[in-house]
């Protein structure tokens, strides 16, 4: 539960209240009271009160003005409240025509706030506004001359209005205490300094807080706290005190020793010396009453060290900063935008930017930040900005919005770079891959030309070859046939000898035609079956396979978009190899699977043959590489050559796996594109 503000309820309070000092001039009074007499707190603070409300200028001595003034000087006197039940007294007052000067009749309690030497310091004032009840009563009096019975009547409703007052007179009495806790239970600190010694004679918690809770009443402020000798508020005190002037610090700084034996610790005050007259008019004491600001003032400093820090950060950064507030004018620029741009506060902050942008970028730029200030969002703007030299240069702005701890957005805080290399680097490597391109385009087209003029040669010599290499053949298989009577065992051999090379010859310019034409052939694909294409090859195969135990293991294969005759060719020499090198093994195992990768079919062909060292793996598939010699398995090493060619003319990779007497697995994909259709089992 929060502590009452005493303070609130007098202000608030319905009945006028204010409170006087010992020489009648006002001290404070509350809302009610200034309705009241049409009256500002300002207005009347330290005002006499005859002064203000003299009830009939023209007649200083008038009654209603002894009468009152007579019951505050018995108050003085008495040191005991006293009660006006009636008075008529003229104040102004708020009316429809504006502020009058109107007679009304007052019910007033004036009760003495009593100092600790048991001295009234002040009075405090209550009134009721009567004026309707006298003027009932009034017309009461008139009417008894005219009606007994009614009189009666309206006697008994004075009487109930004087029930009222008496409640209200009970109020004020219970008020008047809360009042006397004020001064203890007061949020500021306070206390009253007797006499030019400056003894203390009434202090609240608040003020014991303060000076570390010792003992002050009733010691002057030199002996209870001995500390502030010397720190210039003594001399003040007696200054107040000897010309009756208040003096008012704000943000004073004091030494003050809050517990025995501990360092001085710091702190800082809003205070004020309200010197207070006695009854003989003269300063009698000084009302003191302040804040300790101490937190405050700290948290101050630390703001203060921080956006100095800040402001050295800012000021060093390699990079020009800037902040703007909610309009998006500039509030700061860094250091580094001025020795950048040449221009100083009074030219670059507010918009002072746009005047060290390029002119072509000018509008660009404002319509872009002011768009995203508007939406609050972060941006980033390239633009030219003028150096101080006069050259502009390419610059990056950024930005983030800032918003304050309760969410109210405060402008941007942005950065800019000098990007004027980087655009340049950038531009000269976009020119630098233009040309790069072209002559890749260049050397490419040249390649192509020479690989379509080194295809075209391989094919017309391969062509050639085989002419004379039939009559060689021929020529040879003529000779065995029409003289192998006449030769002996060595002649024959040798013509034998003859005819297979030539034999080998022409088959190994059939295999550089048909690699040859590899290169050139255009693709025709269509959807081709790959379970029903390796069921084609292994029936042409199948001579191969007479007389062995072949076990065949074909998985589910699926269609796929490609040149059938081509993709018959890769299956060809696949299995083919398979037959060849498996020939060793008693029961040969071949085995033709696929299955999806990422994006692509997977074709694998394993057997159990003979295999090969993986370090010569890389030879497999160039033309005329052979791992075997050709006593031990025939061949013209372009077979796995074309496999090569065609499977990459359809988008696709191909590489084997394998171990000396572990047999051979080969690999080929195929894109993803080129499958018609799905596995199915």
């Amino acid at each position: 539960m929060h502590p009452l503000d005493f303070g609130e309820l007098f202000r608030l309070s319905p009945n006028p209240y204010m409170v006087l000092d010992r020489q009648l001039r006002y001290v404070t009074a509350n809302d009610a009271y200034l309705r009241s007499t049409a009256s500002r707190l300002e207005d009347i603070q330290g005002r006499f009160l005859f002064d203000l409300f003299p009830h009939d200028p023209k007649d200083p001595n008038n009654a209603s003005v002894q009468l009152l003034r007579t019951s505050l000087e018995r108050v003085l006197a008495t040191r005991a409240p006293d009660v006006l039940a009636l008075i008529p007294y003229r104040v102004p007052m708020h009316t429809e025509k504006g502020i009058v000067e109107a007679e009304r009749f007052w019910s007033a309690t004036h009760t003495p706030l009593l100092d600790a030497n048991g001295e009234v310091a002040y009075i405090l004032q209550h009134t009721v506004d009567v004026t309707e009840l006298q003027q009932l009563k009034q017309a009461a009096n008139e009417a008894e001359r005219r009606e007994t019975s009614a009189s009666a009547a309206l006697e008994a409703g004075v009487l109930g209005r004087a029930r009222k007052l008496q409640e209200a007179n009970q109020l004020l009495d219970s008020e008047r205490r809360h009042l006397l806790n004020l001064f203890a239970q007061a949020p500021s600190f306070m206390c009253f300094l007797r006499g030019r010694e400056h003894v203390f004679e009434l202090a609240n918690p608040a003020y014991g807080q303060l000076v570390g809770q010792r003992e002050l009443v009733g010691k002057p402020v030199r002996q209870a706290l001995p500390e502030v000798v010397g720190q210039g508020f003594v001399e003040l005190l007696d200054q107040v005190f000897t010309t009756g002037e208040p003096f008012i610090g704000r943000g004073v700084r004091v030494l003050l020793q809050r517990h025995a034996g501990a360092p001085q610790e710091e702190a800082y005050v809003d205070f004020i010396y309200q010197p207070i007259q006695g009854a003989n008019g003269t300063v009698a004491g000084i009302f003191v009453q302040g804040h300790d600001i101490t937190d405050q003032k700290r948290m101050e400093a630390a703001l203060k060290e921080s956006e100095a820090r800040f402001r050295n950060m800012a000021d060093h950064a390699p990079v020009m900063l800037w902040v703007t507030d909610p309009s998006g004018a500039c509030t700061y620029l860094n250091k580094s935008w001025y020795e950048f741009t040449g221009q100083t506060e009074e030219t670059g902050l507010g918009f002072g930017w746009l005047a060290a942008t390029h002119p072509d970028d000018v509008k660009r730029a404002e319509a872009i930040f002011l768009e995203a200030n508007a939406k609050q969002a972060p941006f980033q703007l390239e633009y030219r900005l003028r150096r101080k030299d006069g050259e502009y240069r390419w610059a990056i702005d950024a930005a983030s919005p800032r918003y304050s701890p309760s969410g109210e957005y405060l402008g941007y805080i942005g950065s800019v770079i000098d990007i004027t290399e980087s655009k340049r680097a950038e531009e000269e490597m976009r020119r630098f891959n233009q040309q790069l391109e072209r002559r890749v385009q260049e050397r490419t087209a040249a390649l192509l030309e020479a690989n379509k003029e080194l295809e075209s040669f391989s094919y017309s010599v391969s062509h050639d070859l085989r002419a004379p290499l039939r009559h060689i053949m021929g020529f040879a298989q003529l000779l065995e046939s029409r003289t192998s009577e006449s030769l002996d065992a060595t002649a024959r051999r040798h013509v034998k000898t003859i005819a297979e090379a030539a034999r080998q010859g022409g088959k190994l310019v059939d295999d550089l035609l048909e690699f040859s034409r590899m290169g050139r052939a255009e693709l025709k694909k269509a959807p081709v079956s790959l379970g029903d294409l390796v069921a084609e090859v292994r029936r042409e195969l199948a001579p191969e396979a007479e007389g062995r135990k072949v076990q065949w293991r074909v998985g589910a294969l699926p269609e796929v978009q490609a040149d059938p005759a081509l993709l018959r060719l890769v299956f060809k020499n696949l299995l083919s190899n398979a037959l060849k090198y498996s020939r060793p093994r008693e029961e040969a195992l071949i085995e033709v699977e696929a299955r999806d990768g990422d994006g692509e079919l997977q074709v694998t062909v394993r057997d159990n043959g003979v295999g090969f060292e993986m370090q010569y793996v890389d030879k497999l598939f160039g033309v005329f590489q052979r791992l075997h010699r050709p006593e031990q398995f025939e061949g013209t090493g372009i077979g796995l050559a074309n496999v090569r060619r065609i499977i990459a003319r359809h988008g696709g990779r191909t590489w084997a796996e394998g171990a000396v007497g572990q047999g051979a697995t080969f690999h080929f994909t195929l894109p993803r594109a080129e499958v018609a259709r799905p596995l199915s089992a």
